[in-house]
């Protein structure tokens, strides 16, 4: 059934289980989330009894499938762990990070806003910082340089022009 799952074949799923309905795992509902089968993730929430666990919201948030987060969170109590709004930053899924924030209790780690920066998602970063004055958030933007419009968050140096002359946020 994984293997129908992962190749997004809703019709070979179904035959499966009527077919060969011996006990399967929860990897088929969260292997369908992160392969963006949202048919088949509905399908198995309705005719099977195994569910899913905090994989499928986690990695659905990885693959940047926001209908799928969506429909975990709302029809769901699997719920998902930190590694979601983790996997969607380092991935620049912004949408998916802002509906987590909003909608969601687990939060992130600060390793994944280093990793956000790294790989040039600024957006990501400035949403956190001006949104969530955390202490720990200002003073990881004090060590990390992040270029922005008008203005340098970082003591690090910004090499866009639009920076020059701007005043880095201080450590608390």
């Amino acid at each position: 059934m994984n293997q129908a799952v992962k190749m997004g074949h809703l019709d070979v799923v179904q035959w499966l289980h009527n077919n060969c309905p011996k006990n399967y795992t929860t990897d088929a509902m969260n292997y369908a989330a992160e392969s963006g089968c949202l048919e088949i993730v509905k399908w198995l929430h309705d005719n099977r009894t195994e569910g899913c666990t905090t994989d499928a919201m986690d990695n659905a948030a990885l693959r940047g499938r926001f209908e799928i987060v969506k429909w975990l969170h709302n029809n769901r109590t699997d719920g998902c762990t930190e590694n979601a709004m983790d996997y969607a930053a380092e991935n620049g899924h912004f949408k998916i990070v802002k509906w987590l924030r909003e909608n969601r209790t687990e939060g992130c780690t600060m390793d994944a806003m280093t990793t956000v920066a790294k790989n040039g998602h600024f957006e990501v970063v400035l949403h956190d910082i001006e949104l969530y004055p955390h202490p720990s958030l200002r003073f990881w933007s004090a060590r990390y340089p992040v270029p922005t419009r008008g203005r340098c968050l970082g003591r690090g140096r910004c090499d866009d022009r639009d920076n020059r002359g701007s005043t880095p946020i201080e450590e608390p």
